[in-house]
């Protein structure tokens, strides 16, 4: 990868404590020190000249340590500033880091024109190059120097950082972070009021940084787990607003929920429910992290857990996940292990020892709610994750349309029924409603009628096999049970 934005260094400002070369002939040593020669002349009228220890050897090597590359760089950056400026040295000079012109998985390097290159290979070399024997240290070319080597100082501590790091954390089988929080819990009962607070924001501090190497290591591993990813993850500037939106964070957590099973629903500026509010489009990056960071919805994963607790209206059935999972006996509830496949959902107790019957007696019993399983691709219930036999699909098919076929003919012996019913309802509103004559002779006059009419509609419009149900309506009118209520 050659890139000249490989790093994000140009924000970091660094100050420094300037020490000025003067304008001389300068060598410099194989440790990084610039040797002053003792001829003071200038070249150019202003100009320090510097040359390589080895002369005539051209091609010696410069080798720094982070301390070293500081002291050089202190040095160029005090003569930048009498170059720059015709008054004394200030106490700091302020610079910023330089990003370098090609980094790879082991080797970062600058180069500084003039055939000088700036070199940092890891864990811990870090050396300076030339193609010439001598050069003339301009103002450019001293800023340059000295922004590299205070790049190059930083990569330097920051790879024995690791190191250290590393050998704590195998010597104690902890990590760095761990063995402060250890520490600071050990001295709890030492440490006065105002320690105490003081060691809380520590260990806030430790969580945070804790949570980002995290954060760091799952998205490298993640970027060579998952090649198919729009970009590489590894190149994005990570916790930079900049380069890594939260809809990148959103797919990275998708992806790891994927991965390990985690039943998670996120909300981004590109959810429907967002655009719908907004009447289509999107929100900016800017506006969703005000949106994300408000109170309400800080408050939606607590409300989800809450939810959860309530009874009566929980977010996810645990208990079935745990059937569909095989990890509690679908008969039984007992704590069961080992795949579906061997144990069909069932404890040793509960599950026939013949396979050919324990399998009969699962297809007989149906998925966990439904009377039938569900065929997949892979011959497994897609429900429940039984294996199924190869032709249960058919079995299936001709079940259900013989189940269709049932409920058809259910179907239209309601409907007589119900015709039935509405006529009997019918004669007897009848009755109710008729007025004057209240005699016994007439109220038998009615009824008679009423049951022919019962009779006549069960000759006409029912089989023998409903004889029984209209004969209970006639009885019904019969005895002039006028408040009876018949159903259909």
């Amino acid at each position: 990868m050659t890139t000249t934005d490989a790093i994000h260094v140009e924000s970091i400002s660094v100050a420094i404590e300037p020490n000025a070369l003067r304008w001389a002939r300068y060598a410099i040593g194989n440790d990084g020190e610039f040797i002053e020669r003792g001829v003071r002349w200038a070249r150019d009228g202003e100009h320090a000249v510097v040359e390589l220890a080895g002369l005539p050897d051209a091609s010696a090597t410069v080798t720094y340590t982070s301390t070293t590359a500081r002291t050089a760089a202190a040095r160029l950056l005090g003569y930048v500033h009498q170059l720059d400026h015709d008054e004394p040295l200030p106490e700091h000079v302020l610079t910023y880091l330089l990003a370098p012109d090609t980094r790879t998985a082991t080797d970062t390097t600058w180069h500084l024109d003039d055939g000088l290159a700036l070199r940092y290979l890891a864990p811990f070399g870090a050396s300076l190059t030339a193609e010439t024997a001598e050069w003339t240290l301009t103002a450019e070319l001293a800023a340059h120097w000295a922004r590299a080597l205070l790049t190059l100082a930083a990569e330097l501590d920051h790879a024995h950082a690791v190191a250290t790091r590393a050998v704590i954390a195998e010597r104690t089988g902890k990590t760095p972070t761990e063995n402060i929080w250890a520490w600071l819990t050990d001295l709890h009962h030492e440490l006065t009021a105002d320690q105490k607070r003081l060691a809380e924001r520590v260990r806030g501090v430790l969580a945070d940084e804790e949570r980002i190497a995290r954060g760091e290591t799952v998205t490298a591993a993640l970027d060579v787990a998952h090649p198919d990813l729009p970009t590489s993850l590894a190149d994005l500037r990570l916790l930079s607003r900049e380069t890594i939106t939260h809809e990148h964070a959103a797919q990275v957590i998708r992806l790891l929920a994927d991965r390990y099973a985690l039943p998670i629903y996120v909300w981004t500026a590109a959810s429907r429910y967002i655009r719908d509010q907004i009447g289509g489009g999107t929100l900016t990056e800017q506006e969703w992290l005000q949106v994300g960071r408000t109170v309400e919805m800080g408050n939606f994963g607590p409300m989800i857990e809450n939810e959860q607790d309530n009874n009566g209206g929980a977010s996810l059935n645990i208990q079935l996940a745990l059937y569909q999972a095989g990890v509690l006996c679908r008969k039984c509830d007992a704590r069961i292990t080992g795949e579906i496949a061997t144990t069909l959902g069932r404890c040793d107790e509960c599950r026939p020892a013949d396979p050919d019957e324990a399998m009969a007696e699962v297809l007989a019993a149906g998925c966990l709610d439904s009377e039938w399983h569900t065929p997949s691709s892979i011959g497994l219930c897609a429900d429940c994750g039984v294996p199924l036999p190869a032709d249960y699909h058919l079995a299936l098919a001709a079940a259900q349309a013989e189940q269709r076929k049932r409920e058809a003919v259910r179907q239209a012996v309601a409907m007589k029924k119900h015709r039935v019913m509405v006529t009997a309802r019918r004669l007897l509103a009848e009755n109710r409603a008729q007025a004057g004559d209240d005699s016994a002779e007439a109220k038998e006059r009615r009824l008679v009628m009423a049951t022919e009419e019962v009779r006549r509609l069960r000759d006409q419009d029912l089989e023998n096999g409903y004889a029984s149900f209209v004969a209970e309506a006639t009885r019904i009118i019969e005895h002039g049970d006028q408040d009876a209520k018949l159903g259909c």
